[in-house]
């Protein structure tokens, strides 16, 4: 029982540190709003992190009514009405992260975005979204000038269903 209490005693305190690798969060994670606005912040190994969700929302008709033979748009159709993502702003310390339309823009009915810490200067933006056999994960890595990648899961099946590298073939974020 007393090493339980000191496991659990360590853990939050490496929790609320705020030092190395442990994230300090002031938001860190939440729901996204189908429509308008969503601000997600943390401080990741010192270093304040935002990133704000645009989205609106698109009618799909009736939960009773069949989806479409042919999908006009990223809809998953778990959600009705169903909610695109417009844009995704990403800064670190306030300075603007680039960030491709293609690390979003297929991105529908997110539900939930999470920010973590995965090594020192780059940090992890973990979506969720749709549902059941439309759900998935993405995750979009970053540093505090670009994204570097973005990993989409299908979470049903458990595996990696596309990856997306992106290189900085203009040498615009050289260090």
């Amino acid at each position: 029982m007393a090493r339980k209490l000191m496991v659990m005693a360590t853990c939050i305190a490496l929790a609320t540190s705020g030092s190395g690798l442990a994230a300090t969060k002031q938001d860190g994670g939440s729901r996204v709003a189908a429509q308008g606005e969503t601000r997600i912040t943390a401080t990741l190994g010192g270093k304040a992190v935002l990133v704000q969700f645009f989205t609106h929302k698109v009618d799909i008709g009736k939960p009773s009514d069949e989806p479409p033979k042919r999908r006009m748009s990223s809809c998953t159709y778990s959600r009705i009405p169903c909610s695109l993502t417009d844009a995704v702003e990403i800064s670190v310390a306030g300075h603007p992260v680039f960030v491709p339309r293609s690390a979003f823009a297929d991105l529908a009915d997110i539900n939930g975005a999470e920010l973590h810490l995965i090594a020192p200067g780059r940090f992890r933006l973990a979506l969720t979204g749709g549902d059941a056999s439309e759900a998935y994960e993405a995750n979009i890595v970053f540093d505090r000038h670009r994204v570097r990648e973005r990993a989409v899961t299908a979470s049903e099946a458990q595996m990696v269903a596309e990856k997306t590298v992106y290189f900085d073939v203009s040498r615009a974020f050289v260090d």
